[in-house]
């Protein structure tokens, strides 16, 4: 191999090894010229226009065709063609269900997610002339610019080869480190490029990364060398980590401006010349959007990113974001001059861009007044209705004389997958066909057949290229069609010799097979020699199989070896790394084996580093040889089980000369086996793994295409035993819990369940550790958990088993399934928007012996209300709405006695509520016999159905408590709970034991509370299980007791689920909140949850299925996601607080943090300035210290990337003020006593210069020449500044007096500022 093929990359040294200059002379010789036919990027240039001015000028025919080894594998599932609320939904996010080719001179580039190579072929015969091997897919098309091929791929790794020979000139890895993780079944980088790479200039860029939540990174690096220009790794820290970048899709470019596609969001426009963020802009879809946009396809002309959406395009301004220019309908956009075609999914056209967008101005205007008029018109009544109306067809009539305004020509056409124009044609590409059209006139010039659906068109040096969904290229070029040419099915035949040592490593993948019983799954081969276990294991099942091996020759054998038996990246893969510092994510092996332990009967060196990875609850490593003479030893066994399962159940087995382990269940993981995470409904389960940090541990399906719309109010997810359970729209399915392996699915369209949202419908699943059990009218299927079999049927009890009832609620506990038998009516056929709200009367519970399937009782009631059933260990509770003459006039009796020493507006709630009693019984049962235990009379008054989005009564257990409350979960309604609409909201809890209540109050929650330990979390408050005392907390400034609290400051529908340390919910995007150390709500950007539950702490992790099908709106991400507990990487947080916020007793402040975080100390540091709520709560901590600059402002930087010499928090250094000349600290309030303070400043230079500064307090200066400085290549180093004695009356003020004001590197740094009140002043003011 060329000597420059070895060269690297090392990202966290900075430094790069150039080759000599007569290398690097070799290959720029190497390689002819660009010529303007040639098609050498994606969509022809870095405008993406999909144009060239080259003519097909006659007929075409097919002159060959690439077949890959398997068909392409999409990174994302996607819900198109699916039409929920009306909206037609299509993919946002698709840019590789095709391998998108590049043509420049006789040569075809291509990236395959089938093998993960990079292949050159040969224009002409379509013959492979090279491949170069990644590590993982290559989603993207390359770029050609002069004698290099640039290209990024799933393995984190960007990559310049030789164009002539595939020789490797640089390569870069994007992310901080070797990581991985699995992604709809592929182990991929943390952070892949999934943008391609843009050349422009001498310049490559590209961005890595998917979740915000992980860090993403741009990079511009020399195109000839790999050096950095620069690089941005802090994008995702900005915002209290908020920021919702995902670089997915091509890059686009300006002279002046780079383009980067997000995922399903809008682009975000950056500085080419050094990666400042320009603008990132959200539009709503309901009036500046025009309808349906974000997603990964865009193009630039006419100053504008046209940025594709579900159904059309939208004009955004390159310079400042602002729409306006243009609304244009099409899926497919290509530009060439002042023209344009489009494809809408119905027709072709050909367009005047610069009509057509005037025109599109008031075709918008007149879609937008229809929509206001049609809302008036629904309220509006006689004459009032009447001019609404002609108003509404006028405007109609317009709208059609405008529609044809800027078409030149169009014809009739639902092929949308891919459009080209060239200098004579217009070609569309559809499912199965390509169509093209004479650019002049629109006649019909050309109709090709491939197979798939046409997605890739490129036209180059008088060839069309025609990549299809099927992961085919086709090559039709100039004439016509003499002879058809044959596509010839590729042999992929046993590439190893046959011997001896074939024979044994045959064997040994026979028997591992079957005494494994383990066929599908993922298999780790530690130590995988020449690959050929791994082929073998690949021909007998179907195994996904990563094979690490150390030595680099084995590795490039190993991969040829597989390639040529069609198995290298879709079914094998192979990658180099050591045993102590394998890449690969936790959890995912189903299987363990090694190849070199079959030749050799010895483990490799550290095999136990090995073991993190084997999948718990059923993963297998499998260690053995035929040959009897390499028996297992002692010490393999110590070996195998040294780490963690020293501390965890396993099953070890040894037959044969082979030694299996089979790993248990993980010390201290949880399950929710139900609707509310328990029989009990508390909504939290008794799970210890999940604290601290989280991070992804693998990503997929099931996608939004599979599951019910988000306003549905669905059922939520289950998991039990390593498998996670999830209702699709007409399906359940099963996923294993660690690695997202599909495991099965079961159809049945009527068992759907919605309207659980507001709890108008409980749950219709519940599991045991072996059983799923759902319900479907009078009938209750209990399914095989491992395999979806049906294998038992339960039905009502027979007297209650006739047409009026069915199964209503169903929970599993101790052998026993409870169920109810309800009369159901639905109030509306149709649903609504939240849900189907019902009616439901249960006058039936009744119970059955799992095992046996014999009724063990029934319990005959009046009107129970299934909602709020709750059980414990022993007993089944529920509220019946009948209510006994005794127990109300008991009950009102106790109402009047507690009126007494009421004044005010208390006693005006109090009378209120004795006027609109609403009284039942609480009843408890015995769970083993069905009798009665006790029935008490029971005011829930004001529980439920307080304010604006009510919610039922719904009751949880736990502990010997049983606490009644109201079920509203909806993000809307912070404006009403500010206006303390939802004051009279109650909690009651009563005793489990005996049914009386044991404290009732008002506590002005807004959404359904939950229960964790002995704490009664009623967002945002929290109180005491047993007494319902309210929790507090210390208020970060002032060091008074203030109610505890929490926030979620963006919007968010759906309730709070939990664990012992960890809340989960949403917040605008997906949102956690550490209960161990109460440092404020963190967030997962880019993604959201659902309108109810769906994130869920389980098996040690935190599962979020997908359930935002349906959404509109301009979220990044849309996938199911599972976490995993880690070390927390950068936990920037807000905090929330009440109360006063002087006198301040202690101020920590961090300038230019991205958010709040709480240092190792226990210092809870507050970023300023303060993270936006994005929602008005009354619950953020906001003040205003009215900062001046000279010049500079605000920054930061990554922290996890910058070290800091002496400091013993590194982070507080790694953001500051530039330039700060003056600030203001309210210290005191008008009424509070003249105090004196200590202060402590914090300072480091962390770009090259010196600053020198006087700091002057109060108009006194107490510094003199202050000196921060850095020299080039140093570290910056933190120093702190200690002024005592501080009299203050109500505001500290600081000046920051530079002595030199007009150089840049001279501005005043200041990074901290801690205040501390030494005490008050005797004398008051």
């Amino acid at each position: 191999m060329p000597r420059f093929a070895q060269f690297r990359w090392n990202v966290c040294s900075g430094h790069l090894p150039i080759m000599g200059t007569a290398a690097v002379a070799f290959v720029l010789l190497a390689m002819p010229k660009l010529f303007a036919n040639d098609w050498p990027t994606y969509r022809q240039d870095n405008d993406r226009s999909g144009s060239t001015s080259e003519k097909i000028g006659g007929p075409l025919s097919l002159k060959w065709t690439y077949s890959p080894p398997a068909p392409p594998r999409r990174a994302w599932s996607e819900a198109g063609g699916r039409t929920m609320e009306g909206h037609l939904i299509q993919d946002r996010v698709r840019y590789d269900d095709a391998f998108q080719p590049v043509v420049v001179g006789q040569r075809v580039y291509f990236g395959s997610t089938a093998d993960d190579q990079l292949h050159c072929m040969d224009l002409a015969s379509g013959k492979t002339l090279w491949t170069f091997f990644t590590g993982a897919p290559v989603r993207l098309a390359p770029t050609v610019s002069g004698n290099a091929i640039y290209f990024g791929s799933d393995d984190g790794f960007a990559y310049s080869l030789d164009a002539e020979n595939g020789a490797l000139i640089w390569k870069l890895r994007a992310g901080p480190s070797d990581e991985w993780f699995l992604g709809r079944g592929q182990m991929v980088s943390r952070w892949p490029i999934r943008t391609g790479v843009l050349v422009d200039d001498g310049v490559a860029y590209f961005g890595a990364g998917i979740f915000p939540h992980e860090d993403v990174y741009l990079h511009a690096v020399d195109a000839k060398t790999g050096e950095v220009v620069w690089t941005r790794d802090d994008i995702s820290e900005n915002d209290a980590a908020r920021d919702d970048l995902s670089p997915q899709g091509y890059l686009l470019a300006s002279k002046a401006q780079l383009f980067v596609p997000s995922g399903r969001s809008m682009p975000a426009t950056f500085d080419r010349s050094n990666g400042v963020l320009l603008h990132k802009k959200t539009y709503s879809w309901r009036s500046t959007a025009g309808g349906v946009v974000g997603g990964t396809r865009a193009l630039l002309a006419d100053g504008q990113i046209y940025s594709g959406g579900a159904h059309h395009l939208l004009a955004i301004a390159q310079d400042d974001g602002d729409v306006g220019f243009g609304w244009f309908e099409g899926r497919q956009m290509v530009v060439s001059g002042d023209e344009a075609a489009i494809a809408t999914g119905t027709a072709i056209a050909r367009i005047d861009r610069m009509k057509y967008a005037v025109n599109s101005r008031r075709t918008h205007k007149i879609e937008m007044d229809l929509y206001s008029l049609s809302r008036s018109l629904r309220s509006a009544k006689g004459d009032k209705a009447d001019e609404i109306r002609e108003k509404i067809k006028k405007l109609q009539a317009e709208q059609k004389e405008l529609a044809a305004v800027g078409v030149i020509w169009q014809k009739p056409n639902e092929h949308d997958a891919a459009l080209l124009m060239t200098g004579d044609s217009i070609i569309s590409g559809g499912n199965g066909e390509v169509f093209g059209y004479d650019r002049e006139s629109g006649n019909e010039t050309l109709k090709l057949s491939v197979d798939g659906e046409a997605r890739g068109l490129v036209f180059a040096n008088g060839n069309l290229l025609v990549s299809t969904t099927t992961g085919q290229v086709f090559c039709f070029g100039p004439g016509e069609l003499k002879e058809t040419p044959l596509a010839e099915a590729k042999k992929y035949p046993n590439p190893y010799a046959e011997n001896d040592e074939a024979k044994l490593i045959s064997g040994a993948a026979k028997q591992i097979v079957k005494k494994t019983g383990i066929t599908r799954g993922f298999c780790l081969v530690a130590s995988s020699e020449d690959g050929h276990l791994a082929y073998e294991l690949a021909r007998r099942t179907e195994l996904s199989i990563y094979c690490i091996e150390p030595n680099a020759e084995k590795v490039r054998q190993s991969r040829e070896l597989l390639n040529a038996a069609g198995l290298y990246g879709s079914r094998v893969t192979v990658h180099q790394a050591e045993f102590s510092a394998i890449p690969y994510s936790n959890y995912f092996a189903n299987l363990i084996v090694s190849d070199t332990y079959v030749r050799t009967g010895k483990l490799p060196t550290n095999a136990e580093g090995v073991m993190r990875h084997l999948k718990p609850l059923g993963g297998v490593v499998m260690l053995g040889t035929p040959k009897t003479s390499h028996d297992v030893t002692q010490g393999d066994i110590t070996r195998l089980l040294d780490g963690p399962f020293e501390a965890e159940e396993h099953q070890l087995s040894l037959e044969d000369g082979w030694v299996s382990l089979k790993r248990g269940p993980l010390p201290g993981a949880g399950n929710w086996s139900h609707q509310y995470g328990n029989v009990g409904n508390t909504a939290v389960i008794d799970e210890k793994r999940v604290k601290g940090d989280l991070g992804v541990l693998w990503f997929g399906d099931p996608g939004p295409g599979d599951m019910v719309n988000r306003h549905e109010g669905a059922v939520g997810p289950l998991s039990v035993n390593g498998r996670l359970f999830v209702q699709g729209e007409a399906t359940i399915s099963a996923f294993d819990a660690y690695n997202g392996l599909f495991l099965w699915k079961y159809e049945n369209e009527e068992a759907i369940r919605t309207g659980v949202f507001q709890n108008q419908n409980p749950g219709n699943l519940a599991t045991s550790d072996d059983h799923l059990f759902h319900f479907l009218k009078d009938e209750c299927f209990q399914l095989d958990a491992a395999t979806g079999k049906v294998v038992a049927v339960h039905r009502l009890p027979p007297d209650m088993d006739n047409d009026t009832r069915e199964w209503g609620y169903v929970a599993y506990n101790n052998g026993r399934l409870i169920g109810t038998a309800t009369v159901r009516a639905d109030v509306e056929a149709q649903y609504r928007r939240r849900g189907r709200k019902t009616t439901e009367s249960t006058d039936g519970i009744f119970a059955i012996d799992v095992k046996t399937g014999r009724h063990l009782w029934t319990y005959t009631g009046g009107s129970i209300s299934h909602r709020t059933i709750a059980l414990s260990d022993d007993e089944v509770f529920f509220i019946d709405s009948t209510i006994t003459s005794a127990e109300r006039e008991r009950i009102l009796r106790e109402d009047k006695s507690e009126l007494e020493g009421l004044t005010g507006e208390a006693l005006k709630i109090a009378e209120d509520r004795m006027k609109k009693l609403d009284a039942r019984t609480a009843v408890a049962v015995d769970a083993e016999n069905g009798k009665k235990i006790w029935a008490v009379g029971v005011d829930v008054t004001d529980c439920s159905e307080i304010g604006i989005g009510g919610g039922q009564l719904t009751m949880m257990y736990q502990d010997g408590v049983l606490v009644l409350c109201g079920a509203n979960a909806n993000g809307h309604y912070w404006n009403q709970f500010i206006a303390g609409e939802f004051k009279r909201r109650r909690l009651v809890a009563l005793s489990a034991e005996a049914g009386y209540t044991m404290w009732k109050k008002d506590a002005n929650y807004r959404h359904r509370p939950i229960v964790v330990g002995n704490r009664v979390i009623a967002e945002p408050w929290s109180f005491e299980l047993t007494t319902g005392e309210q929790h507090t907390k210390i208020h970060p400034l002032t060091g008074q007791e203030v109610p505890w609290s929490m926030i979620r400051p963006g919007h968010h529908c759906g309730m709070l689920t939990g664990c012992d340390s960890m809340l989960m919910f949403r917040s605008g995007y997906t949102g956690f909140y550490n209960l161990d150390n109460d440092e404020g709500t963190r967030h997962f950007a880019g993604h959201r949850l659902g309108c109810w539950i769906n994130a869920i702490p389980a098996n040690g992790l935190v599962m979020i299925p997908e359930a935002s099908a349906g959404c509109v709106c301009q979220f990044s991400i849309a996938s199911t996601i599972v976490l995993e507990p880690r070390q927390a990487r950068r936990p920037w947080t807000i905090i929330s607080a009440t109360g006063a916020q002087t006198p301040v007793k202690k101020m920590s402040l961090n300038l230019g943090a991205p958010g709040d975080r709480r240092a190792n100390d226990g210092t809870l540091w507050l970023a300023y300035p303060r993270p936006n709520p994005h929602k008005t709560t009354s619950l953020d901590l906001a003040f205003d210290l009215k900062p001046k600059f000279t010049a500079g402002g605000f920054t930061s930087v990554n922290a996890a990337a910058q070290p800091v010499t002496g400091a013993a928090t590194p982070w507080l250094y790694t953001s500051w003020a530039s330039g700060l000349s003056e600030m203001t600290l309210p210290l005191l309030g008008e009424k509070d006593r003249p105090a004196t303070y200590d202060l402590k400043l914090h300072f480091a230079q962390l770009r090259e210069g010196t600053a020198r500064f006087d700091v002057e307090i109060n108009g006194k200066v107490v510094l003199s020449d202050v000196e921060v400085s850095r020299e080039r290549g140093a570290e910056p180093v933190a120093q702190v500044k200690e002024i005592s004695g501080i009299d203050v009356e109500r505001d500290l003020t600081m000046k920051l007096i530079a002595k030199v004001s007009d150089d840049a590197k001279a501005r005043v740094v200041l990074n901290a500022i801690e205040v501390l009140q030494k005490n008050e002043v005797a004398s008051s003011k």
